[in-house]
């Protein structure tokens, strides 16, 4: 039965991480320059004058998954600001880590001059930039691919750690507010944080900062030093002592907290047969429906006092007579390659032109694609980056790895494709997934994952597009709940 344990999927884990009041977002292709780049070379010390050695634990709903480490100082050219964050958790009983160390050089002025990210547990990827003149030249590199971006840098932009010269000295009281520029590595995008002062707490300052949809909520001491974060999903950040967070690592490795039952959703009524369900009509609760996209006429809003919505699954008798390649409604054609979705890459168009074969029908060219990643794909829980061409060459992993490679494969072929991410039902709960839809003549849900050639109704759409866009979803954790109103069957 393909409801069976096997498939309980949640979307990527990092769009799951929170931490120093910054959401970490995915990398996305706006502005990035394919071409041969070289990564930049340098190294950034240890600090040689120690300012701050801070151990601190992050907990979802006060359960232990991991700890951030910094440590901040001056060093030979300035200060360096060196941070290793890691998160162990489980999937079906296998322990998994997640691990970015991240070093950053400053001047005495705070000015970003380099900074160097490596992930690793995933793909290899790594993230550098170095300032030249008044722009920052940053490359990013995983497997063969190596990627640039140059663009103008304003002295007030901060990575994560660099927010601390901000939190010292600047004599903040009740009632002050801060804008500045905090740049992502992981999607070399700057984004605006507001920073607001909420109180003084027993000696510390309470810092509400709002980033990227999320709201965190900081207590700082006179250092700089985060004591500890909130955010309104359940995470919270707490300073430990490093004899502390070795205790729970040893813990972890023992019982490590599975993750994907941590941000289900509980369902107020049951499905029996949910991959057989085309009518579902939810109510949602805990967030503003009017951010639940609804696209007739799959996902209607009925009735935005009460949060219902009703979730259609397409005829499929429907569909078909539309010839490749197909033409989506403008800017939606959806087409174009994005850094995962490299659809450009030459083994993805080989391997699209072999499974499509002379079929020109748009339609019956994305069953056969969605039929072929079903088949293809070993399916098992997965906190890879999903990059469409690794996916392809070591043919393994979760619905972001099926829906990664299936659309990489429609858009080579000429089918207008994106992702969706939200929510579908397994056993009794709502967890979260991935899975793609196609333009052929009207846009249509797919989940190769499920081997669905059209989507259940029990996929509840929160966000659209490429994974720089389904961070997102973060903003629904522990936070959305659902009740199931009725559904049909078909």
């Amino acid at each position: 039965m393909r409801s069976s344990r096997a498939f309980k999927i949640a979307a990527n884990l990092l769009i799951l991480i929170v931490w120093g009041g910054t959401l970490f977002f995915l990398l996305k292709q706006e502005d990035l320059l394919p071409g041969t780049v070289e990564p930049q070379s340098f190294e950034l010390r240890i600090p040689a004058e120690t300012e701050i050695d801070s151990w601190r634990s992050v907990y979802v709903d006060d359960v232990w998954i991991g700890y951030v480490h910094v440590l901040y100082g001056r060093g030979t050219e300035g200060f360096t600001a060196a941070t290793t964050s890691l998160l162990r958790f489980g999937m079906f009983g296998q322990p998994r880590e997640l691990l970015i160390e991240s070093r950053q050089l400053l001047d005495d002025a705070h000015r970003l001059l380099e900074f160097e990210t490596a992930i690793s547990g995933l793909v290899g990827i790594t993230v550098s930039g170095r300032r030249s003149g008044d722009g920052l030249h940053v490359t990013m590199a995983y497997g063969d691919v190596t990627m640039g971006k140059f663009f103008e840098l304003d002295d007030r932009v901060f990575l994560d750690q660099g927010i601390v010269q901000v939190y010292r000295g600047t004599d903040l009281s009740p009632g002050d507010t801060r804008l500045l520029r905090v740049l992502n590595p992981m999607t070399l995008q700057s984004e605006t944080a507001t920073l607001r002062v909420l109180d003084r707490e027993e000696g510390l300052l309470v810092m509400e900062t709002h980033i990227a949809g999320l709201t965190t909520t900081s207590w700082i001491d006179d250092r700089g030093l985060v004591v500890r974060e909130k955010t309104p999903n359940g995470w919270s950040i707490v300073a430990e002592s490093r004899e502390s967070v070795q205790r729970h690592l040893e813990a972890s490795a023992l019982t490590p907290v599975d993750i994907l039952e941590k941000v289900a959703v509980p369902a107020s009524g049951k499905l029996p047969r949910p991959r057989s369900v085309r009518s579902l009509t939810l109510r949602v609760s805990g967030c503003d429906i009017a951010d639940i996209p609804c696209r007739e006429p799959r996902q209607v809003l009925l009735d935005p006092d009460r949060g219902l919505i009703r979730i259609t699954a397409h005829d499929e008798s429907s569909l078909g007579g539309i010839s490749l390649p197909a033409a989506g409604p403008k800017p939606e054609s959806r087409l174009e390659p994005s850094l995962w979705i490299d659809s450009n890459d030459p083994a993805i168009g080989a391997m699209a032109r072999s499974i499509v074969g002379g079929e020109t029908d748009a339609w019956k060219a994305s069953r056969l694609i969605s039929d072929w990643v079903y088949r293809n794909i070993e399916k098992v829980p997965n906190p890879h980056v999903p990059i469409a061409t690794e996916v392809l060459k070591h043919r393994r992993g979760d619905c972001n790895e099926h829906t990664s490679l299936f659309v990489a494969l429609a858009r080579a072929a000429g089918i207008p494709a994106d992702m969706s991410a939200g929510l579908v039902y397994l056993e009794g709960a709502f967890y979260y997934h991935a899975w793609p839809r196609v333009f052929v003549g009207t846009w249509v849900d797919m989940d190769p994952t499920f081997g669905e050639a059209v989507a259940d109704a029990t996929h509840l759409e929160l966000v659209s597009g490429d994974f720089s866009a389904q961070g997102r979803i973060a903003m629904t954790m522990g936070r959305i709940g659902l009740e199931i109103i009725d559904f049909e069957e078909m």
